[in-house]
């Protein structure tokens, strides 16, 4: 019992010590990288502790629904895999994927669209870098959560030693891309902060990728019916974005920590309110749900 415990338990253990490394990785070249491209070590610093610290704080709004589906999610797929069910492993599979995204992808667009009057109702008005760097950051939070929903799937159905192989294929990824993404962005006129964000989304995607290949490689399993409904979701995620757009500019954001949240709470429930709204009208929510 001890050794069957430990191995559901060491795989996500290692989930949270891979996002550790993520962020030493990030401390331990960032500072370096950034002043020798001639930025100041005080900005450096600011860029370490907005992605490790402030905005990681944020991110967790996203990552704690990617969260509470891992925990359904586990039991669900184990116990088809051990009646033997392949098909219905596929289909639930399939629905996880389709849910997650439904759930996160409008919550990731909405918090960057609203990045600023959300920066200040925790941390406040004193920084122009944090919202910035927060409103493209909160994507690792997207990435991380598809991540870690593969990483449950195969962990699920018994590969847990292609797991770790996966976590160590993701850090390796990262370490290799940081310091020349920070360069290539800086010679592209973009803040180097964008660069680190980008490597660890793209670090957390292709270990994604490796899994969902796998697992298609393993079970057979197709991609299609996700990949379609994925794409009809960016009908009301467009309505969303535009909605939220015209409504930042009839009510700006502000300085006020009082004001960004009322201004925070409009925004999300108008956001939200047309996203159902269109959802429904596409039939997206009952083709996922029911």
């Amino acid at each position: 019992i001890v050794i069957k415990l430990l191995t559901y338990a060491i795989p996500f253990i290692l989930i949270d010590a891979i996002a550790s490394l993520y962020g030493f990785v990030d401390m331990s070249t960032i500072n370096r990288t950034m002043v020798s491209l001639g930025y100041k070590m005080a900005e450096a610093e600011s860029v370490v502790s907005i992605l490790s610290t402030w905005g990681l704080k944020l991110n967790m709004i996203v990552l704690a629904v990617s969260a509470g589906m891992i925990v359904s999610l586990v039991p669900t797929i184990a116990s088809s895999k051990a009646t033997g069910n392949m098909d219905d492993v596929k289909h639930k599979i399939n629905q996880a994927l389709q849910s997650l995204l439904y759930v996160i992808i409008p919550m990731t667009v909405g918090l960057s669209m609203i990045a600023t009057p959300v920066w200040t109702i925790f941390f406040g008005a004193s920084s122009q870098l944090g919202p910035m760097v927060f409103s493209y950051s909160i994507f690792i939070a997207l990435a991380m959560s598809i991540f870690n929903v593969t990483i449950s799937m195969m962990h699920s159905l018994g590969y847990s030693k292609t797991v770790v192989i996966t976590l160590a294929m993701g850090l390796v990824v990262k370490v290799l891309i940081t310091i020349p993404f920070i360069k290539l962005f800086n010679m592209m006129g973009i803040h180097p902060a964008y660069g680190v964000i980008t490597s660890t989304i793209f670090a957390n995607l292709s270990t994604t990728l490796f899994n969902t290949l796998f697992l298609k490689k393993k079970i057979g399993i197709k991609y299609k019916d996700t990949v379609i409904k994925t794409l009809k979701m960016l009908i009301p995620l467009f309505g969303m974005i535009v909605s939220v757009y015209l409504l930042s500019i009839v009510i700006p954001t502000s300085n006020s920590r009082l004001m960004s949240l009322l201004y925070s709470l409009i925004y999300g429930i108008v956001g939200a309110g047309v996203y159902l709204f269109c959802s429904i009208k596409t039939k997206i929510v009952y083709e996922i749900f029911f």
